[in-house]
């Protein structure tokens, strides 16, 4: 690419005819009208101070000379008075003998030397032997330059914006530093000069930027308005009035596309400015119904406006925009099923009808989008099978249905047309392989394939495909280091490729890949720190390498890296009051500063960001108190600032934020009460309160238990084989048992139990290699067995018991070596056998204890269920053994003897007794004699 020196200063072009244009713009309307637009947008504007409604006066004629032929005598006169002619180059403007005539006009009048090319599509090389660029038939210039240059003109690469023109503005930083190398020679002064200049004038105040937008907009309509009602007024030649619809349609596309760079505009005042343009535009279509040059003018004019509610975050405005200018573009193509340019425009609309459909989550919506989008260029690319334009198309709707697929969670069924989409982008590229823009679609494909292999649970697959779409992205920007639109793909690749390595357990890998996204986002921000997005894509990288630091608990490390993220989104939220995903974000990023700072002990510091989220999550709620996402941040927050209060010693203030919490949480299970992230936020938050209203409010306590229990069995009704909810509402049963056993509500806490043990059962089968929730099952068949006892249950007891066995001897033999299991499952067999002893079953209450001893030898308790199955059975020799030789020993803090006679009490309240059983009492409150030595009984 050539930068030659700007010249000394304008000039004027030779002739008597002064120059009112600086300069005028020639491109082929089937492929560039949006770029061409975007691009006379920002040279008008770049350096403009805030008194001028432009810096420079460039012409863009948006009619169509094919369909106007008639029309050539006032674009020469607009040629005449230009200074510059800007040719926006592509296989399209090489082919149009409309674009060959002007740039033929052009330097018949002011020579080769204020030419500028912007290429949009196609190659260019400059081959220094021949002066010339190398011919061949793919070359993007028409035929009166042929052969025309002396030395390489000045010419910029814009290939990157022709097929998503969105990103053709000032706040990307290869589109604006293309236009600065136009418009600096045109203004003949320096790049350097001229980009300081915008940088100054771009952060002027935004009360004045909007008012300037105010005025523009209201001078412009009235302006263009009144020219066509006093031309059609004085007569009604086709030239005039096509002049004037000229007119009007620059006035439209200056507002729109203005619009979208003024920053705190709120929509209401956007609204009310682009309402009053399309009612004056349509009193124009009313005057001419069936003209179809304006009919598309009016499509094309719905579309920018459009793009600008959806720069603006009004996705409804944007989308009836989108389908109207649809409806002018199927009515035009109805007429005419070849003409591929209003073809073209239906596709346009489509795709952006899915976009946004996709992003509100409208999947269906966005799917019947997206095939219509591909049905269309299918039948674009037949009509043109050499189309490289059309055939890319197909590409590119393949692969959005796949994303579309994605939202939807069918990664196979994206993974499908997402690898035709892919073949088709190999394709093309092969046929050029030096085609950046092509390899760049190669590389989004394979980032989308990535994505759904990631939804299939193929991470390993995932990485990969990632890794060759980063290499790619690599190569790019390499071949033109200074494109921030190339190094911003590798950043953002970089975060997800961090993601990846993350849920691989390659934490050092992930922080890698992270480190190296933050250090190109702080690069990029150097360059223009007033950028939003790559202040947004720094806010990012910092959470993630945060949330790293803190899964390696170090807090102190990951609280700069929060704090600052949480700085850079605040900012962005405060230039945008109207953005509500963008105020979310920045609540979140407080929230987890706040965590760190909880993490790290500094308590006031971490309620402090908790109460700041909640401030602007209410902002948000202000103004449309649907927005449920804020509701939840209000829900988390407050939680959260509750647990901090809890722990800092203020129960009571932690209690007011939980019932503040509670009444957000509430109001979202009011709007979706199946929604199982709002149930359990509730439950979660009852459980809370709970807790804290235990000490001195059993009532209270019980009723907050009882509500979340309920939420957790919806839960669970749900999904029933979720091994976290069944955890989740063991833990309720649990809480609310313990109250009930408490207040000495045995039924109640049996039945409770009961539900507890079912839980847990089913736990096991859900997941049946979880060594944890086994345990916790056999712990609470032990519970419920002693429940059983007290309530003279015995024969439940036993079955609760002998499933309790069973439990733990699977746990033994899953793990023979792990010390403790084998005691556990000893004192199963001792409760079995205790249990036997009430339901008459001697045989089984003995060899259950020397089922309990053979794991534990000599263990007294056991030792007790022996004598007694034995005594019981009228063994009284082999019982004394035991009874006699065990006196004067202790069992923990209570003597052998007290055991013995406790547990005779407890077999007479249940109505087992033996006479032997006052032998054994007399002899032991009687004798002081030393114990005897354990026989080969014990």
């Amino acid at each position: 690419m050539k930068h030659p020196s700007p010249t000394a200063g304008p000039t004027q072009a030779t002739g008597a005819v002064r120059p009112v244009y600086d300069a005028f713009i020639s491109y082929s309307q089937r492929g560039d009208k949006a770029v061409a637009r975007a691009l006379r947008t920002v040279i008008q504007t770049i350096g403009k101070p805030w008194w001028k409604v432009r810096s420079l006066n460039v012409f863009l004629d948006a009619t169509s000379l094919s369909a106007a032929p008639s029309l050539w005598q006032g674009i020469a006169d607009k040629l005449d008075r230009s200074r510059y002619l800007i040719l926006l180059a592509s296989p399209e403007a090489a082919a149009s003998k409309w674009v060959d005539r002007e740039v033929a006009h052009f330097i018949a009048e002011n020579g080769i030397d204020r030419l500028l090319i912007a290429l949009t599509d196609g190659e260019l090389a400059w081959d220094e032997d021949i002066h010339d660029f190398r011919s061949d038939a793919a070359l993007p210039l028409p035929p009166s330059l042929h052969g025309r240059f002396a030395e390489e003109p000045l010419w910029v690469d814009l290939r990157a914006f022709r097929d998503d023109p969105a990103l053709a503005t000032k706040s990307n930083q290869g589109f604006l530093h293309a236009s600065l190398d136009l418009a600096a020679t045109i203004h003949g002064v320096e790049k350097a000069d001229l980009y300081s200049e915008e940088v100054r004038q771009q952060r002027r105040s935004v009360r004045l930027a909007y008012g300037v937008a105010v005025v523009v907009a209201g001078l412009g309509i009235g302006a263009g308005i009144a020219a066509w009602i006093a031309t059609t007024e004085a007569e009604r030649a086709t030239r005039n009035f096509a002049i004037a619809k000229g007119t009007v349609d620059d006035v439209v596309f200056d507002i729109a596309q203005g619009l979208r760079e003024v920053e705190g505009m709120r929509l209401e005042s956007l609204r009310t400015i682009l309402d009053h343009v399309e009612e004056a535009v349509s009193r124009l279509s009313e005057a001419a119904a069936d003209d179809t040059d304006i009919m598309r003018s009016r499509g094309a004019m719905l579309g920018e406006f459009g793009d600008t509610y959806r720069a603006a975050g009004d996705r409804s405005s944007a989308l009836a925009a989108y389908r109207e200018s649809l409806d002018i573009a199927e009515t035009l193509a109805a007429t005419d099923p070849a003409n591929t340019l209003w073809l073209a425009d239906i596709g346009v609309n489509l795709s952006k009808i899915g976009d946004i459909e996709l992003q509100r989550n409208n999947v269906e919506a966005a799917l019947e989008a997206f095939d219509g989008y591909l049905a269309t260029a299918r039948k674009l690319t037949a009509l043109e099978p050499d189309n490289t334009t059309w055939r890319r198309d197909v590409a590119i709707g393949l692969g959005r249905i796949g994303l579309a697929r994605m939202a939807a969670g069918d990664g196979d069924g994206a993974l499908d047309v997402q690898e035709e989409s892919l073949a088709l982008h190999r394709e093309l590229a092969a046929t050029d392989p030096d085609n950046t823009l092509w390899q760049r679609d190669i590389a989004s494909i394979l980032e989308n394939m990535s994505g759904a292999l990631e939804l299939t649970g193929d991470l390993e697959d995932a990485r990969a495909t990632l890794a060759e779409s980063i290499a790619i992205t690599r190569r790019l920007h390499d071949i033109d280091p200074g494109n921030a639109l190339r190094w911003r793909d590798l950043a953002l690749r970089l975060l997800r490729l961090g993601d990846l390595d993350t849920r691989l357990g390659d934490a050092p890998a992930a922080l890698a890949a992270w480190e190296e996204s933050l250090a190109i986002s702080r690069s990029l921000t150097t360059i223009d720190p007033e950028n939003a997005f790559w202040q947004h894509d720094m806010a990012v990288a910092l959470q993630r390498l945060g949330e790293a630091r803190m899964a390696n608990g170090s807090a102190p490390t990951a609280l700069p890296l929060f704090s600052e993220s949480a700085d850079i989104l605040k900012r962005l939220a405060a230039l945008d009051p109207e953005d509500d995903a963008l105020h979310l974000e920045a609540a979140f990023g407080l929230q987890r500063l706040g965590d760190a700072n909880a993490a790290t002990g500094d308590t006031a510091a971490a309620i402090s960001a908790y109460e700041e989220a909640t401030g602007m999550a209410e902002t948000v709620l202000a103004d449309r108190p649907n927005n449920h996402a804020a509701r939840r941040v209000v829900v988390v927050c407050r939680g959260k600032e509750g647990d901090t209060r809890l722990r800092s010693g203020d129960p009571d203030g932690a209690l007011a934020s939980y019932e503040e919490s509670l009444v957000a949480a509430r109001m979202l299970l009011a709007a979706d009460p199946r929604n199982a992230v709002w149930q359990a936020d509730a439950a979660e938050t009852l459980d809370r309160i709970g807790n804290l209203k235990l000490e001195g409010d059993d009532a209270g306590a019980q009723e907050a238990y009882g509500e979340a229990l309920d939420l957790r069995r919806a839960l669970v009704a749900a999904d029933p084989g979720n091994p976290d909810r069944l955890r989740a509402l063991i833990g309720g049963l649990e809480r609310l048992g313990y109250l009930k056993a408490r207040a000495g509500d045995g039924e109640a806490a049996i039945v409770l139990m009961e539900e507890i043990v079912g839980a847990g059962r089913d736990l096991s089968d859900v997941a049946p290699d979880s060594d944890g929730d086994r345990m916790q099952l056999a712990g609470n068949l032990e519970r419920l067995g002693h429940l059983k006892m007290v309530l003279d249950d015995a024969a439940g007891a036993l079955s609760a018991w002998q499933e309790s066995v069973g439990v733990w001897r699977a746990l033994v033999d899953a793990a023979p070596a792990e010390p403790g299991r084998g005691r556990k499952l000893a004192g199963a067999f001792a409760n079995v056998a205790w249990a036997s002893l009430f339901t008459g079953d001697l045989d089984g209450s003995e060899a259950a204890s020397r089922e309990a001893l053979a794991l534990v030898p000599g263990e007294a308790v056991f030792l007790t269920r022996l004598a007694h199955a034995l005594m019981l059975a009228g063994r009284i020799a082999e019982a004394d053994a035991i009874y006699l030789g065990r006196r004067g020993t202790m069992v923990g803090d209570r003597s052998w003897e007290d055991v013995v006679v406790t547990d005779f009490a407890a077999l007479r309240d249940a109505g087992v007794s033996h006479a032997h059983m006052a032998d054994i009492e007399e002899i032991f409150s009687g004798s002081d004699a030393a114990p005897t030595e354990p026989t080969a009984t014990d």
